[in-house]
């Protein structure tokens, strides 16, 4: 049961012109998660040891945010959540808990407040797709200049960051072969960045207690403060981001397998509705078959007791955890 001081207010404070907002520009605004006892040490640990494996993923990483393939998975084995906890609080680290909302009754309620709190307001989310991924991560970690293939709503909770959102669907920021790839979950989100991008970008310094969400596919890169964060993001679909899921699928198979000149990403009108009508019969009739998805191949392994959190495997190996959500 989510226990608040007052349960009059929402846990998050959506007003009309940033819910109207959510897909036009970048959104920030308050909540109140982080007054749950949800978000404690405690209460992390417990989750961590009993959230299923294949939907935990971590993840460390390089100084330089212009080394993207510095991410590397790491190796979770059979560590406990306390040993999770310490090495995070030790390395340059980053926990996905997937599907948390799924997992834990606690925050499959959650789930049904934050929606709740959005009802009121007109929007293109599909009901039910929504899934909640809690983010567990290092002091001065980073995430690299990536684009997600879903929209979300981003929670902070604990220490601080600074996120920078970039112009999206500009071929500049993102070529759109790599966005193909990333749509077709056969390649990681990570791309090429380059330092004179920021002149463009939009830094936010979040700290507990507020909010941030983006336009859809906004290229963005995270860096944290000097304690451990704790975030929670919201992933779910729109009728937009399936039509441009579709878009880019379809145009990923019609100039690579047909090779056929498609490289046009307009969503809406008669020449997309028919690209993406005969994408899905081809698709149906096995002809654009779905690429297997690529494996996160881990060298290293979580250890509490070494000084960066995690001491290297014999050889590499395949993780156990999900490259996605299905």
């Amino acid at each position: 049961m989510l226990q608040l001081a007052d349960d009059t207010q929402p846990l998050t404070h959506w007003s009309a012109a940033q819910a109207a907002a959510l897909n036009r520009s970048p959104v920030r605004g308050a909540h109140r998660l982080h007054e749950l006892d949800l978000f404690a040490d405690d209460a992390l640990i417990r989750l961590l040891d009993r959230h299923p494996r294949d939907k935990l993923q971590a993840f460390t990483m390089g100084t330089d945010p212009t080394r993207f393939k510095e991410w590397k998975a790491v190796e979770i084995g059979d560590a406990t959540g306390a040993e999770l906890m310490t090495a995070v609080a030790r390395g340059r680290l980053w926990l996905n808990i997937l599907n948390v909302n799924e997992a834990h009754d606690d925050f499959a309620a959650l789930q049904d407040g934050l929606v709740e709190d959005l009802a009121p307001y007109p929007s293109d989310r599909i009901p039910g797709t929504e899934h909640l991924v809690l983010i567990i991560s290092s002091p001065r970690a980073m995430v690299y200049f990536h684009a997600d293939p879903t929209p979300n709503v981003f929670w902070h909770i604990r220490g601080e960051k600074r996120l920078w959102v970039y112009p999206v669907n500009n071929d500049y920021f993102v070529d759109r072969a790599a966005m193909e790839d990333i749509f077709a979950f056969v390649s990681d989100e990570d791309l090429l960045y380059l330092p004179e991008f920021d002149d463009a970008a939009m830094a936010f310094d979040m700290r507990p207690g507020e909010f941030l969400a983006w336009p859809l596919n906004s290229p963005h890169r995270v860096q944290n403060g000097d304690v451990v964060n704790v975030s929670l993001s919201a992933e779910f679909d729109t009728h937009q981001s399936r039509r441009r899921t579709l878009v880019y699928l379809a145009n990923r198979f019609f100039s690579r397998k047909l090779h056929l000149p498609c490289r046009d990403t307009r969503e809406t009108g008669l020449k997309s509705a028919t690209k993406r009508f005969l994408f899905r019969a081809a698709r149906k009739v096995g002809i654009a078959r779905t690429q297997p998805r690529f494996d996160y191949v881990a060298d290293t392994r979580i250890d509490a007791t070494a000084p960066e959190g995690v001491s290297p495997l014999d050889g590499p190996v395949r993780t156990a955890f999900a490259v996605g959500d299905d």
